[in-house]
């Protein structure tokens, strides 16, 4: 439902999957998906919130995001999932999510683009020291970063350099790479994965995991019709 320029409120239903299988309302209605959003802007700034009850899961998923442009593109977001059975500040805390991130482009040469970006995902309640080597721990960081270069020619070449980083554990998973549009529509795609760490990090070459690897090669086509 449109309240103007920029601004309007939006609902989604979706209807779960064990009606269907059951062939009765009665035996599904409870695993249903709803929800809806608000976009805005506030000056020139874009707003955006909006809720959603998982009903597979009985949870209650609130977020807020925040997008504009200081010269640099950026935005900002966070979520929680609340469920039923924990104190409502514990829920919080096992669940609250931050994204953040920038981006921007340059001319560089004759004919080249620079598109530069750079995002992270914040869990302030997670883990904020390294763990010591050797020991199982399951629970993540509370801080990651997703660094990425792309430079593009009017050739139909694109170079790609994107990582993930763990700042915590000073581990990084780097991953360079190419696109070439060969002719309209189609593109020949190629990456490569190399994990920089130590066996306990995040990202590592040579992963305490068994059958682990830090290194992986990937080669595709991309059709566009």
């Amino acid at each position: 439902y449109s309240l103007g320029n920029f601004s309007f409120i939006e609902a989604i239903v979706l209807p779960p999957e064990d009606i269907l299988d059951s062939g009765t309302v009665e035996n599904g209605l409870d695993k249903t998906i709803a929800g809806g959003r608000l976009v805005t802007k506030l000056g020139n700034t874009k707003l955006e919130s909006g809720y959603i009850y998982d009903g597979r899961i009985y949870a209650h998923k609130p977020y807020l995001t925040l997008q504009g442009n200081l010269y640099l593109d950026w935005h900002l977001s966070a979520s929680v999932s609340l469920t039923a059975g924990d104190a409502l500040t514990d829920l919080i805390k096992d669940s609250l999510v931050i994204t953040a991130g920038i981006y921007s482009l340059a001319s560089i040469g004759y004919d080249g683009i620079l598109n530069y970006r750079l995002e992270t995902l914040i869990k302030p309640y997670e883990k904020w020291e390294k763990y010591s080597a050797g020991t199982d721990e399951s629970e993540s960081y509370g801080i990651y970063l997703y660094p990425e270069l792309t430079y593009s020619l009017n050739s139909g070449m694109a170079l790609i350099l994107r990582s993930f980083f763990s700042p915590l554990d000073m581990s990084a998973a780097v991953i360079p790479g190419f696109s070439w549009n060969v002719f309209q529509g189609f593109n020949l795609l190629g990456f490569a994965t190399f994990g920089i760490g130590e066996p306990s990090d995040t990202y590592a070459w040579e992963p305490e995991t068994a059958g682990g690897s830090g290194f992986a090669l990937m080669i595709g086509v991309s059709v566009i019709y």
